[in-house]
């Protein structure tokens, strides 16, 4: 920053340092920091012998400093700086060497791989060609084969329509002599003159084609419409005599539902004769060896209940039981739109509840239906006294009771006649006919266990039971 002059070197004071000053600056930014003069140079502004950079002399160094070198140094600092610029050439050639070389190698593999991609993608191409060569093929021959089996349909429908061409033929021809057949029959049984009587010759077309109306004609069915299925829910009732069905919400109700007594059955023809034969094989268990009819039943617009009788004498004939006389007597409603609901029931007797309950079950879970109720089964019971001798005795107590019906003489019985025994699987009746004159009779009716071959296992693929 100051340096030395010739007035300074002039200066008789030779004793005033000449070298660069050495005072330690205080700032705290920077620590350590020396003042930047260079050499000392007096101040003759101030008195004394401080120099221009506002320092003492003591703070100067005594003289300037020697920067100066041998010749054999520089001289071997020289070749030291050539022998570095050589080894830096040669090294610079050989890299550059290596640098060439790799480069070279470099658009070498970049080459090859260039016309390793050619030729995949030219291997790419040849198969995509083949596969647009198969599926063009491939084509012509589906729409070759396409022609062929158009045609072959054709040929089918063309003798499918003629086949139903000679089935509609032959259906008229068959109805002809049906009609005929029929037109012959019944010149027959009006030379017999007792068609009620000559229910074996009478055929079951003759009736589904006559069922009764309101004025007693019979409307005639043709042949199709007594092939035809039909559905029906029967709902088989304790006894005839009912008036009318117990409510859907009432415990009788769910005891019947239970035991299969309400079914939804599937007849295969029209015919009274498919009828009677249905309910016999699904009712087995409660028919068997017993007789039982429809009921007619009405169900009137102002009234929602629906009422329940006995068919006439003469409509009780089982010949007479086909689709179009039960729509005509026994449904609750004769349009063909309203459900078909039919109620059955035995021709003698009734069902009690005890038999009901062993029948087999259909509805598990209404079986909480069969608890006690006085109104159905009226009141419980009172239990058995036993004699004292019984009680006292402990090997008689050990063994079952088997109480007998013990009948007790009355003033207008007689002493009984024969006695008659009839038995089925289902029950057993007990007849005293006394002497006199009168129709009065005295039943003793015990349920028996029916047979497992009697029951009904619903195994016909004709019925579906109602949920």
């Amino acid at each position: 920053m100051f340096g030395v002059t010739s007035n300074q070197q002039s200066n008789p004071d030779l004793r005033l340092p000449r070298g660069e000053c050495r005072f330690i600056l205080l700032h705290p930014e920077i620590a350590g920091q020396r003042c930047s003069c260079q050499g000392f140079w007096l101040n003759k502004d101030v008195p004394g012998s401080s120099c221009a950079c506002g320092h003492q002399a003591c703070y100067h160094e005594p003289g300037p400093a020697d920067d100066s070198v041998s010749r054999e140094e520089h001289d071997g600092l020289l070749r030291r700086v050539a022998e570095l610029e050589s080894e830096l050439r040669r090294d610079g050639s050989r890299r550059r060497e290596s640098m060439h070389k790799r480069i070279k190698s470099l658009e070498e593999a970049i080459e090859k791989g260039h016309l390793d991609r050619e030729e995949e993608i030219k291997g790419v191409y040849r198969s995509i060609s083949g596969v647009y060569h198969n599926l063009g093929l491939s084509q012509v021959l589906t729409s070759n084969r396409l022609t062929n089996q158009d045609d072959k349909i054709e040929e089918v429908l063309d003798k499918t329509s003629g086949f139903c061409d000679d089935v509609t033929s032959i259906r008229s021809r068959l109805i002809d002599v049906d009609d005929f057949v029929m037109s012959v029959e019944e010149r027959v049984v009006s030379l017999l003159g007792d068609v009620v009587g000559s229910r074996s010759a009478r055929h079951t077309r003759v009736e589904s084609r006559r069922p009764l109306s309101n004025s007693g004609a019979v409307k005639t069915l043709s042949r199709n419409d007594v092939s035809r299925p039909w559905t029906g829910h029967i709902i088989f009732l304790q006894s005839a005599s009912q008036s009318e069905p117990f409510p859907s919400e009432s415990r009788a109700h769910q005891r019947c539902r239970s035991r299969g007594m309400h079914r939804e059955l599937v007849f295969p023809d029209q015919s009274a004769s498919t009828f009677s034969s249905t309910i016999s094989k699904i009712y087995s268990h409660i028919v068997t060896g017993r007789e039982w009819m429809p009921l007619s039943s009405r169900s009137c617009n102002e009234e929602p209940e629906t009422k329940i009788e006995r068919l006439p004498p003469e409509q009780q004939l089982s010949d007479l039981w086909s689709l179009p006389f039960l729509q005509e007597r026994c449904f609750p409603s004769p349009s063909t739109d309203s459900p078909r609901q039919l109620y059955i029931a035995l021709r003698h007797g009734s069902l009690a509840w005890d038999e009901i309950r062993a029948f087999p079950t259909h509805h598990p879970e209404l079986d909480d239906a069969w608890s006690h109720d006085d109104k159905l089964d009226g009141p419980p019971p009172a239990p058995p006294l036993l004699p004292v001798a019984l009680i006292d005795d402990p090997l008689r107590t050990s063994k079952p009771l088997s109480p007998k019906p013990i009948l007790s003489p009355t003033p207008a019985m007689a002493v009984p006649t024969p006695v008659s025994l009839k038995r089925t699987f289902s029950s057993a009746s007990l007849e005293v006919p006394p002497p006199s004159s009168s129709t009065k009779r005295i039943k003793l009716r015990t349920s028996l266990p029916e047979p497992t071959a009697c029951r009904s296992l619903d195994t016909s693929p004709l019925t579906r039971e109602i949920i």
